[in-house]
């Protein structure tokens, strides 16, 4: 036997559509057999309602957290432009030309920039998938995951920010004579 917890209507989407359908088995049963109902719209509404006010702050702790990213990457490459003057004239001095040097500052941040990424996006996911579902359980709408496009999309553009803010120092680095860069000394 079925419990009654387990009996769905197959349309119920709108308050409506509950209330005919409650109405038809209220006939079909003896009466008094159903006693009240509870309507998954009541719950579905007061959860949109806490959504739509938390929002806001999540994108806004989300913007400020990926533009505190990018000034960071691009603090630690000026960084590291500054404190290897020295190196940036030895590997102008060896034959390396402004784009190698360049390209050099930028491996040494996009390297770790790709593992942070694989790294971040393999927790998201475990850490996402629990969430998802626990909220998924609520209304019994069955397994909930990370889609596949944001499983893309993110880190590609996470390594588009890093890419973007570590060029502007690299760049600056390129350029410089050997000469220049080594006898320059980076400011306490």
């Amino acid at each position: 036997p079925r419990r009654s917890s387990d009996l769905k209507f197959s349309k119920a989407n709108t308050a409506f559509q509950i209330a005919a359908d409650v109405r038809a088995l209220k006939a079909a049963l003896p009466a008094g057999a159903i006693i009240r109902y509870d309507s998954w719209l009541g719950a579905e509404g007061q959860t949109s309602s806490e959504q739509s006010v938390n929002t806001p702050f999540v994108l806004m702790f989300a913007l400020l957290g990926v533009v505190l990213a990018v000034l960071i990457v691009a603090t630690l490459v000026s960084g590291a432009v500054v404190a290897s003057y020295r190196r940036i004239g030895v590997l102008k001095s060896i034959g390396f030309t402004p784009g190698q040097v360049a390209g050099s500052y930028l491996a040494q941040i996009g390297v770790p920039a790709i593992a942070g990424v694989v790294a971040g996006t393999v927790a998201g996911n475990l850490w996402a998938g629990p969430t998802l579902n626990t909220a998924a359980g609520l209304f019994k709408i069955g397994v909930q995951h990370v889609p596949a496009w944001i499983d893309v999309a993110v880190p590609a553009g996470m390594c588009l920010l890093v890419a973007v803010a570590a060029s502007v120092p690299a760049l600056r680095a390129g350029p410089m004579s050997a000469v220049h860069a080594t006898a320059a000394r980076p400011s306490p």
